[in-house]
């Protein structure tokens, strides 16, 4: 098996294991679909971005920085998101 053909199945088991439920998760669910994440390559991680964000993925964007945005995204799904009261201080009165 080339190296190749062993990323391409790690990655196919990464995104089976994150799903396209979206919905709500336990915290075992949320953190094997992380887990998943570090098992996929640049390619599955920017189809997983173009999924969960329905946009393209910034092209000059850092492995990093789409696992983090990815990782992100999972967990607003499965816990909510952003409370009203964290908005940011710019948006206070003065």
């Amino acid at each position: 098996m080339t190296m190749k053909e062993n990323d391409s199945g790690a990655a196919d088991r990464a995104e089976s294991e994150i799903g396209s439920d979206g919905g709500a998760c336990t915290a075992g669910a949320v953190a094997t679909k992380l887990e998943a994440l570090e098992q996929m390559n640049s390619d599955a991680l920017r189809r997983e971005w173009r999924r969960l964000y329905r946009a393209h993925p910034p092209k000059p964007v850092a492995r990093a920085l789409l696992t983090l945005g990815i990782a992100w995204k999972i967990q607003e799904q499965a816990y909510g998101g952003r409370r009203p009261t964290c908005a940011p201080a710019s948006r206070a009165p003065a």
